[in-house]
């Protein structure tokens, strides 16, 4: 008679199965193998080990079987009480089967069931206890100890620490060939470095555990990135992430997880100025979860909905009835937030929605209602909260022919932002906040537009543009104390994020965020560097400094589908309504387009003619209008905002052989002396690039770095202290990450983030690189790329290319802008001074004249 199954057999491969069903995720499934495996184990009979005389080999699966099913459980149920009885158990058979290893185990479960149920000090205690006696513990079970280990520091805020238990682990997890374990600890060793403030530097982890990851990234590690590069103001790449997490969710029917990443995409959406996607995303986490009947997350995506509407509504330019109809939905949502004891903040964003759909639809009295009924601010708001509140109330103070209270809202909000931007640092940190923050920039605009007040319209948009001119700092600050300080404040604003709706424990939270970050600003007064955003020039100030001199400063802004611009010369300021922006846009990108195809070296020559035609067609219209109308015939610095600052301002024919330099705002006072002495280097792979910098070097008398010595860190070292830099190297414009636009030198890229700290103040820098000039707008209005970055860094002037530079155009002509250079004169003179025959895509990029 054949012997029937083995027991114990078929309990191991039911504990093997459990193991690997909550290793992918899925509680349930996990349960019903490790249960089945107890069963097995109690179906021994009297041809193994008995009830009273089990072998080590069935008292270790059965410890085993026990762990893996108080997670799972507890997962599903969170009966914290049947979970630790459980616990209880599995100590006692690892004791009777005297398995170190599996007692090292129960320490770290029991770990981590205190740190799922929100005990954290007892949670620390197990870890620490287990990692004391990791030695002795499996592999595997050492490598999970170490990770939930750096889960609660990093929630606690120990980064140092935290990263010490993933690197660990990594390590672990790859001697014994853990791939799946060795990913999870290299990713969240990159969230843990963005939470420190380095955010290239996480970026690079997640991407590179990603790479080496066994099978794909799993979905949460996705989640995680894409918040990374959301805080970074990478948002395209955010919403490409999130994309992947949800087809991983949908593939595995996970339909809150789901949800979740529909309610991002929208945020995503309406970042990118695309409303109508932002509230197809939202409707559909808002049918999928109200079939789940899980109200938080519900309202959370109705309230997505209902910005996308607003925003959609003020695009479009809806009238009274849609705004109305939004208003009414907002109430709705918040009075059933509030009925239904959900999250406090969630009610008032509701309230505010109202109060802002109101106000669009031009009833104010009502809209101050719904303002009040929002609640008033107590500093304890998150930024989006407060940046809206001011938002409105401004409008409805300009509405009311309060002008005075209105720029005071304006600057209020401002403040909370520049705030938010130095602490947290990203010169792109363009979340929903910086969105919000364009916005309050608009209202106090739009009043002055409407004034006809050509000081209020420049005062109001040099303020707007210097909230976000702060620092250029994508990693922590060299203080530790600050650092550290800062490291905090993000863990706390993460926390706050990640928080169920508990008023108690989000007031906690909100008194912590308050507290950090009075604790940070204090600090970052004692520093050198530590600076807050640079001071808006006011319209009286640039008149006075203009007496006595040329040509004048031009202010350009584009506001609800039309162009301004405000002049500043010796004789005053005046206000010129240009054209509207579609078309003025349009024609940008079609000259953008021809300058890009003419620098091509061996296109044929019919086709050099028709691109050159149009290209010369397009700098008549834009000079005509855009120039034309202002009358100024001396040198012009211009501050241009969003896509226009690329615009080719000095190829306009009326400006051939003027000295002409725009920015992306006015700087304020006269310019810092410039360092004497020249620094000049050559990157590879450029065919003329060693003729060219050695005729610069000869101008300067100094010597080139080129070849070997050429490389990223050198550069780097070198532009610190040089009155005049000149770069030859191959370039290029990340339109979708503008800080890793990079310049080519001999061992790899220089990217723009890694200049950060260097201070240029008063340099002259000349980019003799391929497209290095072009930049990209940002959600939020942010303009950014190489030359941006260089000019925040403090340089006066950055002479780049707005297009592909040949390298023999570059050769012949660097020499001529460097003798001007030489003689004294500014970088704009020294490009004027500069006559190619054919249009060269040039530019001089400057914070004032």
């Amino acid at each position: 008679m054949a012997a029937g199954p083995d027991p114990l057999a078929e309990a191991q491969r039911a504990l093997a199965a459990g193991l690997a069903a909550n290793a992918d995720g899925r509680p349930a499934a996990a349960s019903a193998r490790f249960r089945a495996a107890l069963r097995r184990l109690e179906a021994l009979g009297d041809g193994g080990p008995t009830a009273g005389e089990r072998s080590t080999q069935a008292r270790r699966v059965r410890a085993r079987a026990l762990l893996g099913l108080v997670m799972s459980d507890f997962e599903l149920r969170a009966d914290i009480h049947e979970a630790l009885a459980m616990l209880d158990e599995a100590e006692r058979d690892a004791a009777d089967a005297r398995d170190a290893g599996t007692a090292v185990a129960v320490l770290g479960q029991r770990g981590l069931l205190w740190l799922r149920a929100g005990d954290a000090g007892r949670s620390l205690a197990d870890h620490d206890a287990a990692v004391a006696r990791l030695d002795l513990a499996d592999p595997v079970d050492a490598c999970c100890i170490l990770l939930n280990r750096s889960t609660l520091l990093l929630e606690r805020g120990e980064i140092g620490r935290a990263q010490a238990d993933l690197v660990q682990c990594a390590e672990r997890a790859e001697t014994i060939g853990d791939g799946r374990l060795a990913f999870k600890a290299r990713h969240n060793l990159g969230y843990a470095q963005f939470l420190a403030g380095d955010l290239p530097r996480a970026l690079a982890t997640m991407a590179a555990a990603a790479e080496d990851s066994e099978g794909g990234s799993e979905a949460i590690p996705l989640l995680d990135r894409a918040q990374v590069l959301l805080e970074a103001g990478l948002v395209t790449e955010a919403d490409e992430t999130l994309a992947r997490a949800g087809r991983i969710f949908a593939d595995q029917r996970l339909a809150l997880d789901l949800a979740q990443v529909e309610i991002s995409r929208s945020a995503c959406a309406v970042l990118l100025r695309r409303p109508d996607e932002g509230r197809r995303w939202a409707q559909q986490a808002r049918r999928r979860l109200a079939r789940r009947g899980n109200l938080p997350w519900l309202a959370r995506a109705e309230l997505a909905e209902l910005r996308a509407g607003l925003e959609l509504a003020l695009r479009d330019g809806a009238g009274p009835g849609v705004r109305l109809r939004l208003a009414r939905r907002a109430a709705d949502l918040a009075d059933r937030t509030e009925r239904a004891g959900g999250d406090r903040t969630s009610a008032r964003q509701a309230r505010l929605v109202r109060a802002a759909a109101l106000a669009s639809a031009g009833r104010s009295r009502e809209a101050r209602d719904a303002l009040a009924a929002a609640g008033r601010l107590t500093g304890r708001e998150p930024l989006t909260l407060a940046l809206g509140w001011r938002a409105v109330a401004a409008q409805l103070d300009f509405d009311s022919g309060l002008a005075a209270a209105g720029r005071r809202q304006v600057a209020a909000g401002q403040a909370l932002l520049a705030e938010h931007r130095r602490q947290f640092g990203s010169v792109e940190a363009v979340t929903a906040a910086a969105v919000i923050g364009e916005r309050l920039a608009a209202v106090e605009l739009r009043a002055a537009l409407r004034a006809q007040d050509p000081r209020a319209v420049l005062e109001a948009t040099e303020r707007g543009r210097a909230t976000f001119a702060g620092p250029a700092r994508v990693r922590p600050p060299a203080d530790p104390v600050l650092a550290d300080l800062l490291a905090e404040l993000r863990f706390a604003v993460e926390r706050e994020r990640a928080l169920p709706p508990d008023a108690a424990a989000e007031r906690a939270t909100q008194r912590e965020i308050v507290r950090l970050r009075a604790a940070a600003r204090q600090r970052s007064w004692h520093l050198d560097g530590e600076l807050g955003p640079p001071e808006a020039p006011t319209a009286e100030a640039l008149i006075a400094g203009r007496a006595g001199t040329e040509g004048a400063v031009v202010d350009v802004v584009t506001l609800d589908g039309a162009v301004h611009a405000v002049v500043v010369d010796a004789s005053g300021a005046r206000l010129h309504h240009l054209a509207e922006a579609d078309e003025v846009s349009r024609v940008a990108r079609r000259i953008g387009a021809d300058l890009h195809a003419l620098s091509a070296a061996h296109l044929p020559v019919p086709m050099r003619q028709v691109v050159r035609g149009s290209l010369d067609r397009g700098l008549a219209w834009a000079d005509a209008t855009l120039l034309a109308p202002l009358g100024v015939d001396g040198p012009m610095h211009l501050a241009v905002g969003g896509e226009l600052v690329t615009l080719p301002w000095g190829l306009l024919p009326s400006r051939r052989g003027l000295p002409t330099s725009v920015g992306t705002r006015l700087g304020v006072g006269a310019p810092p002396r410039r360092h004497a002495g020249a620094f000049v280097v050559a990157g590879p792979g450029l065919v003329d690039a060693a003729q060219e910098v050695e005729a610069v070097a000869r101008i300067w008398g100094t010597e080139a770095l080129t070849g070997t010595a050429a490389t990223a860190r050198a550069t780097a070292a070198g532009l610190a202290g040089a009155g005049v830099v000149h770069l030859a190297a191959h370039g290029r414009h990340e339109p979708d990450n503008p800080l890793f636009s990079w310049l080519r030198l001999v061992d790899g890229p220089l990217f723009a983030h890694e200049l950060e700290g260097i201070d240029l103040r008063g340099s002259v820098v000349v980019l003799s690189a391929c497209e290095v000039g072009r930049a990209t707008v940002r959600p939020g209005g942010e303009v950014l790329g190489l030359a941006s970055v260089l000019l925040r860094l403090g340089a006066d002037a950055v002479v780049a290319a707005l297009a592909p530079l040949r390298d023999d155009v570059a050769a012949h002509l660097m020499p001529t802008v460097h003798r001007a250079l030489r003689t004294g004169a500014t970088a704009s003179q020294a490009l004027a001074a500069v006559d190619p025959g054919d249009p060269v895509p040039l530019a001089c990029f400057a914070t004032r004249p």
